[in-house]
């Protein structure tokens, strides 16, 4: 081959190569100061999104180990001691973990009588359409593929809670385990950074904040493999109330409001909260009651 023509190859692989892959792969580095490398920019609210350009074919072997992406993934995310694998060598029989985002104990069990789906979703951290909305948008539908079936971003959850979280972002959703924190946003920093997306400044402030915590400080940008092997003894779920107490403000103001909106629906909704406004309500037409008498 001529220099010439070698020259050709080489400058068209590289140029695949820049378009086809990841351009940072930083794992290991801490993700306190990976997070400065995160671009902040406004959400494409408005940008084009079709979930099926994702992947077109659903759960496939993108990286040749015999088996779709999402068998790899339950397989490595339950109890190695607790599992049954069909002969096939993919396809979980049974195997149990400890949910790493709520801590609740899971059981997959195929020959159960009433077995009509996995209790486990493959959970992408970085949730597809807030890739869309922080970038991808733009790429082509190879990077899409890439990206949904990033094992780096991927970890199997209990479905409930996967579809309670949708398709927020950490501003929007963090796990109700507390234990989880650093390395839930840790791994959201990694993948962001790795794929050049952005981040919006609320975004960003919570990874921050989260971050530059003592417990967090350390955290190494790590791939969500590193969530799936929780100790149930390290769940915290006391989040619900610190979240409550950081939140306050808000789900007063929309609880008011659904009551002026519709009372009957949110008392039925609420029926301690509405027992209690009901009696003061009561209590204050009687003492206006009284005061009117001793007026009269």
């Amino acid at each position: 081959m001529s220099i010439s023509k070698t020259f050709a190859a080489t400058t068209i692989i590289a140029a695949i190569s820049l378009v086809a892959a990841p351009a940072h792969a930083t794992q290991g580095e801490l993700a306190i100061d990976l997070l400065d490398d995160i671009t902040i920019a406004e959400e494409h609210v408005d940008a084009p999104y079709d979930r099926d350009e994702w992947a077109p074919s659903g759960w496939a072997d993108a990286d040749d180990t015999g088996c779709t992406t999402q068998q790899d993934i339950l397989i490595r995310d339950t109890e190695p001691a607790s599992q049954v694998i069909d002969d096939d060598g993919c396809t979980l029989i049974f195997g149990t973990a400890v949910d790493p985002y709520t801590g609740e104990f899971v059981e997959h069990d195929r020959d159960a009588a009433d077995f009509n789906r996995t209790p486990f979703d493959v959970d992408h951290v970085v949730p597809i359409a807030e890739a869309n909305r922080s970038g991808a948008h733009s790429w082509d539908a190879d990077m899409k593929q890439e990206f949904y079936q990033d094992k780096d971003n991927l970890l199997a959850v209990i479905a409930s809670e996967n579809q309670s979280k949708s398709d927020a972002d950490i501003d929007n959703y963090l796990p109700p385990n507390q234990g989880l924190y650093c390395d839930y946003v840790a791994t959201t920093v990694l993948v962001k950074r790795k794929y050049d997306l952005t981040m919006d400044q609320a975004e960003h402030d919570v990874a921050a904040s989260i971050l530059t915590d003592d417990e967090c400080q350390e955290t190494p940008a790590h791939p969500a493999v590193t969530m799936s092997s929780i100790d149930a003894d390290a769940v915290d779920t006391s989040t619900q109330e610190q979240s409550g107490d950081r939140d306050a403000d808000h789900i007063e103001a929309t609880n008011f409001q659904a009551a002026l909106d519709d009372p009957v629906g949110w008392a039925g909704d609420n029926p301690v909260w509405a027992l209690a406004a009901a009696g003061v309500i009561g209590v204050v037409l009687l003492g206006a009651r009284g005061a009117r008498k001793k007026k009269s």
